[in-house]
Formats: structure tokens, sequence, C-alpha cells
């Protein structure tokens, strides 16, 4: 641990990480008292042995398999989110491709309607022509 960091903790600016309580928890310090102040500093849970560095606890072995499980858990879940946003932009493509069609063919339509308006206008403009040239004949016809 950094000079740095320990300031940081004494400072209360900095709260350890899960790697420094295990740590800590090692080698007999009462985590509980540590983060609240209830509690002895040391943990009168733990039993040495004076050939061995490090506390005999079971519990400190629970904690490193859960801590693992938790590792584990969190890789399953960054692979679930990269195939459910490879998912996503899959369907965001199919829906933009879809856009794009409806918007083919909502042009191909208005082209149509103006087609068909241009024929219209030009029908009405043949049946008034018709019509001015039927009243004509009737009026030479008199």
């Amino acid at each position: 641990m950094t000079p740095q960091a320990f300031k940081k903790y004494m400072d209360g600016e900095r709260a350890p990480g899960t790697e420094i309580l295990l740590k800590l928890y090692k080698i007999g310090v009462n985590i509980n008292w540590l983060l609240t102040g209830d509690g002895h500093p040391s943990n009168s849970n733990l039993s040495y042995n004076n050939h061995v560095s490090e506390p005999m606890c079971t519990y400190s072995s629970s904690l490193e398999e859960r801590l693992q499980s938790l590792e584990n858990q969190i890789k399953e879940l960054k692979a679930e989110n990269y195939d459910l946003r490879k998912s996503v932009e899959a369907k965001n493509s199919t829906i933009v491709s879809i856009q794009k069609e409806f918007l083919d063919y909502k042009n191909s339509q208005s082209e149509i309607i103006g087609i068909l308006d241009d024929r219209i206008d030009t029908l009405h403009i043949t049946d008034s022509t018709l019509l001015s040239a039927v009243s004509k004949i009737r009026k030479y016809s008199q």
C-alpha cells in the first residue's frame, strides 16, 4: 500500500477495497471494527499456529470462494451483455432497413399519385375541350 493510499484511508477520503479487506482479515484485523468502529480491533475468532504465517480460518476460504463465484458471475454477465448488445444492434439494423423500404414505397406511391393526378388533369382538359367543341358544333348547326 502506498503512503498516499494509506493517508486517504486515514483521512476518510477513501475506503479499502475487498482485496485489502480480505488481506487485513487474513492477518487478524476485525473488519467490522475497521469499517464501523464496533468491537475489538483484532479478530478474536481466528486462531494462529506459530508455524503458519496466515490465520487458520475456514471463513477466509469461503470468502475467497464467494469472491471467485462473484467474479465468475461478472464474467458471465459481461458475456450476456455483449450478446444482448449484438442482438440489439442487429434489430436496429433491421428496423433501419424496414424504414428505408417504407420510405421507398411511400415515395413510389407519391410518384404514382402524381402521375394519376396529371392524367386526371389531362382528362379534364380533354373533357372541357370536347364540351367546347360540341357546343361550337351545336352553335354552327343551328
